[in-house]
């Protein structure tokens, strides 16, 4: 499942230890006041959140997972959205499951071609 360089394993942890950040910081409370305030910031903050994280995870992964990692991160997307409802200070939206699925897209289709940054970074300081 892992590409084959020394510090994959260690990787891929630090890309789970991401997932679990992203999901609480996306299940706890927040300021609203202290957020910036233009239209349409949380859809990118969204989409570049999941950009990252499907780059970073196709950089660690086989390039035959990779579907498999983008079904699992667009998935993750939604759960976050419906876990929101639940909460009673957050809000389920459609749009954030969408900016969400772009972002996941968009780093696959990256990451898949360019996906070697962990790997040289890792080569040259192992």
């Amino acid at each position: 499942m892992l590409k084959n360089f020394p510090c994959a394993g260690f990787f891929l942890f630090i890309g789970f230890v991401a997932v679990i950040l992203v999901v609480g910081v996306c299940l706890m409370p927040i300021n609203q006041s202290a957020l910036p305030s233009f239209y349409g910031v949380d859809k990118i903050e969204h989409f570049v959140t999941y950009f990252v994280l499907s780059l970073y995870f196709c950089q660690v992964i086989r390039q035959r997972f990779h579907l498999h990692c983008v079904g699992l991160l667009v998935m993750l997307g939604i759960l976050i959205e419906f876990l929101q409802i639940l909460t009673g200070y957050r809000m389920f939206d459609l749009w954030d499951i969408v900016a969400n699925t772009l972002g996941v897209a968009a780093g696959y289709f990256i990451g898949k071609n360019y996906g070697t940054v962990l790997q040289t970074c890792c080569r040259k300081f192992a």
